[in-house]
């Protein structure tokens, strides 16, 4: 309907996706200790945290493994309060 009227349509496109890949654990974890979280809440998220790897397997042949220190779990009910809480100083 817009074209009609106008010869063009202007578009402004966020793209976050790549956002959650900023957020070091270290971080989070220490703005996390600032928060009036309970201990054990915050030994779980810590535990999620922690110990997190990745490899890639393709025609039967499987790379190194990979430490992974930054970035959230997109997909994870903690990932965008996660984003949040280290971007919150912003």
């Amino acid at each position: 309907m817009i074209l009609k009227t106008n010869p063009f349509v202007k578009i402004i496109g966020l793209d976050f996706t790549k956002a959650f890949h900023t957020i070091r654990h270290e971080t989070l974890a220490t703005k996390l200790a600032t928060l009036e979280v309970p201990d054990y809440i915050f030994n779980w998220l810590i535990n999620f945290l922690q110990n997190r790897g990745h490899f890639t397997r393709y025609a039967l042949i499987t790379s190194a493994y990979a430490p992974i220190n930054v970035s959230v779990v997109q997909g994870s009910g903690f990932g965008p309060t996660a984003y949040d809480v280290g971007a919150s100083d912003l």
